[in-house]
Formats: structure tokens, C-alpha cells, sequence
């Protein structure tokens, strides 16, 4: 009778908090144990209780694009024994949304246009970051406006017809995450 040594299995089972949309790493660490020869298949699970295998995930490690908060864990199977790791909690922030400014106004050239008034989103970890961007040529090329940081923007004396549109983005949810207002 061959006897095989304890299956180790350990995952980075540090919780990760994520963005809509952004993909998360959860690196396995190579077994020890078994016969040597590993196999792998992660799970899911959204109560930590109910698990279901991932399709195709069968890697050492995976990258996994979570639609909702979820639970990770790993099988190892090293015949003929079988091991699973810790469960790793991903938590998935809601998109940032209801991103709205005011509707356009006309004003004469070199005149005070009235303060662009923004609405105040939601999603994300509920902090939020702002700027602001203008176009004069009807959308087609975008630049920041320097010091324009806050939730709502005072375009000031206008002498050329300008689109305006906020970017609104939190402390984790930055780059194709943020969410930017209409024009």
C-alpha cells in the first residue's frame, strides 16, 4: 500500500475589492503533497455554503471577471487524493452612474454662462472624484479643464461655443471604470 503525503492547497485568500467590469488575480501557490502530479479546478460560490464548478478554469491560478460579489476557491486533485483551498471573497462595486449635467444653454459671446449643475452619482465605494472637460469643436477632441474638480463647474464668460461633460470617477474605479457625463 502506498501512502502519499498531506495535499497542501493555498490560495492568495486575501479579500479583493474590485470595480464593475475589472477583471481580479487570485494566485494559487504550487501544492505540495499527493503523488506530485496536480490537477486544478476552481469554484464559486455566492454564500460560501453552494459551490459550482467554473468552466474551463482549470489553471494553477486564474483571472476571473466577476459580475457580482462571489467566493473563489481551489481544487487540487493529486490521485488519489483531493484537497480545497481557503475560500477568497471578491467584492464587486456597482458601476458608477447617474452622471447628468445640465442641459445646454445659449448666452451671448462674452457673457456669463450660469454654473453647470451636476447630479450626484452613485455606485462605486459612494467617494468620488471629479473633472471636467471641454470641446470646441462639437465633441471631437477633449480637454481637461485645469482646477475643475468639483461636482458642479462655472464655465464663466463664454466668447466660443463650448460642450462641456464631467468624469466622475472613485477612489478604485478610475480609467475605463470611470463614467463620463453626456456632452
Amino acid at each position: 500500500m502506498v501512502v502519499h503525503p498531506i495535499l497542501v492547497n493555498q490560495i492568495d485568500d486575501t479579500t479583493k475589492t474590485i470595480c464593475y467590469s475589472q477583471s481580479v488575480v487570485i494566485l494559487g501557490h504550487q501544492p505540495t503533497g499527493g503523488n506530485g502530479i496536480y490537477t486544478y479546478q476552481w469554484q464559486q460560490s455566492p454564500d460560501n455554503i453552494n459551490w459550482t464548478n467554473l468552466t474551463g478554469e482549470t489553471g494553477q491560478s486564474i483571472t476571473y471577471l466577476p459580475t457580482a460579489s462571489v467566493y473563489l476557491r481551489r481544487i487540487v486533485y493529486s490521485s488519489p487524493c483531493l484537497s480545497y483551498s481557503a475560500s477568497v471573497y471578491i467584492l464587486v462595486q456597482p458601476p458608477i452612474t447617474n452622471n447628468t449635467i445640465q442641459k445646454d444653454q445659449s448666452v451671448c459671446v462674452n457673457t456669463p454662462a450660469s454654473i453647470l449643475i451636476g447630479s450626484s452619482p452613485v455606485g462605486a465605494n459612494g467617494i468620488y472624484i471629479y473633472s471636467w472637460e471641454q470641446s470646441i469643436d462639437n465633441g471631437l477632441n477633449w480637454t481637461t479643464i485645469a482646477g475643475a474638480a468639483g461636482i458642479n463647474y462655472d464655465p464663466g464668460i463664454m466668447t466660443v461655443t463650448t460642450k462641456f461633460r464631467r468624469i466622475v470617477t472613485s477612489t478604485l474605479c478610475v480609467g475605463p471604470q470611470a463614467n463620463s457625463s453626456h456632452e
